[in-house]
């Protein structure tokens, strides 16, 4: 677009050519027959919010020379200021939840008084960045207990206009909070008393201008008479400890409070296991985080097993270690498919052999993601019991039992009569 100033028109102005510190007068009005400037501010643009807007204009006068040029805005929200350059940069778009248009105009100064103008529109695009969502991904909890899940979210472009939380699996409960950032209910009572039962959620977060953000959690509930198994109720063989992770002496974590908020008010994170027999599980393990426990053996060789978790597969670093004694057991990879999904680990290759007495067993989280529920040390030869049967090496008439064989008071394999 051109608009000029009729060749009648009378404009005051005065300019001043400044050249090489000189400074040159022009004529108080245009001259008579005066060409006026062509001028071009450039082509309209398409631009997202809060981002940079660059001007480039060009002018050309046929019978004189442009002396001096000038950028205005002339429509939409104010973005830049008087320039008097034919570029002009580091301008930002305006924030806006709707389309916005932005005219500029550019004007050109000959060194006749005339006066050329161009305009040229910007269209200014809103652009919504999604709420950010931050979910536990899975919850355990007893039968009958008060279950809790939180989402943690945020927007940062704007606000939340709406929180919506709803059941995609397992069996109906009533849902407290469905539009907060916390919903809970209770338990219900699960018929497999051998089998958590899995529940999932989803929350949907929507911000004022309907960017969108979804996620889901699972949470397992377990029976509260798990326990009571007759297998979990068995007594430990002869020559074995079981370390509930729990129950640690000592311990070193990163980050404060206990995120499964259960059974210890310190740092370190347990929340109830999923794994058989119930109990609780040491999780949302972090590299360098460590726990100590003390533990009371007979002199003999023994080895090491734990019983792990974890979601990550084996293309993701989940280790950890045991020390016994300063004794390093090789670091192992955990990937079993699901953080509640525990299996069974043995250092058989690394049996140790201790005297007699208190010892330190310390676990070591080499690298996040890893679960813990238990760590077993098993005899395989006791200094006073090579067979492990329970009978001393002086009254084994029977030295060479099979381990965890029933025997009677000399050592030798019960028989049934009958």
């Amino acid at each position: 677009m051109q608009s000029v100033y009729l060749k009648s028109a009378i404009v005051a102005f005065t300019i001043f050519l400044v050249s090489c510190g000189s400074k040159t007068p022009v004529d108080d009005k245009p001259k008579e027959g005066n060409l006026l400037p062509v001028v071009s501010a450039g082509e309209g643009q398409i631009l997202a919010e809060k981002t940079e807007i660059i001007l480039s204009g060009e002018a050309q006068d046929f019978d004189g020379t442009v002396i001096s040029y000038k950028w205005t805005q002339i429509e939409g929200p104010k973005s830049i200021e008087v320039s008097t350059n034919k570029s002009a940069g580091g301008f930002i778009a305006p924030a806006t939840t709707e389309l916005v248009e932005l005219v500029f105009q550019l004007e050109a100064l000959d060194n006749d008084g005339g006066i050329g103008t161009d305009t040229v529109s910007i269209i200014v695009n809103p652009v919504n960045t999604p709420p950010k969502l931050t979910l536990l991904k899975e919850h355990t909890y007893k039968a009958g207990s008060l279950a809790k899940v939180e989402a943690f979210f945020s927007d940062s472009d704007g606000e939340i206009r709406g929180v919506y939380w709803s059941q995609i699996a397992g069996p109906a409960v009533a849902l407290n909070g469905a539009n907060t950032d916390e919903i809970n209910f209770i338990a219900p009572t699960i018929t497999d008393k051998r089998t958590p039962e899995l529940f999932i959620f989803e929350v949907t977060v929507i911000d004022n201008e309907d960017g969108i953000s979804r996620g889901k959690v699972n949470v397992y509930v377990t029976p509260p008479l798990i326990d009571d198994f007759a297998e979990c109720d068995k007594p430990l063989p002869v020559g074995q400890v079981k370390i509930e992770a729990e129950d640690y002496t000592d311990f070193h974590d990163n980050t404060p409070g206990n995120k499964g908020n259960e059974y210890r008010n310190d740092n370190v994170d347990i929340e109830t296991t999923a794994d058989h027999c119930g109990g609780f599980n040491v999780g949302w393990s972090e590299p360098g985080e460590w726990l100590e426990y003390e533990v009371d053996l007979q002199a003999g060789t023994y080895i090491v097993s734990t019983r792990m978790a974890s979601a990550y597969d084996e293309t993701i670093d989940n280790r950890y270690s045991i020390l016994l004694n300063d004794y390093f057991l090789q670091g192992r990879q955990v990937a079993t498919g699901g953080w509640q999904q525990f299996q069974t680990q043995t250092f058989d290759a690394d049996p140790i052999t201790v005297s007699s007495g208190r010892h330190i067993l310390r676990y070591v989280s080499a690298d996040a993601g890893v679960n813990m529920n238990w760590i077993k040390i098993t005899a395989i030869e006791l200094e006073n019991d090579l067979d492990v049967d329970g009978v001393a090496n002086n009254l084994d008439m029977c030295p060479n039992t099979f381990r965890e064989t029933p025997v009677d008071e000399q050592g030798c394999e019960l028989l049934e009569s009958n």
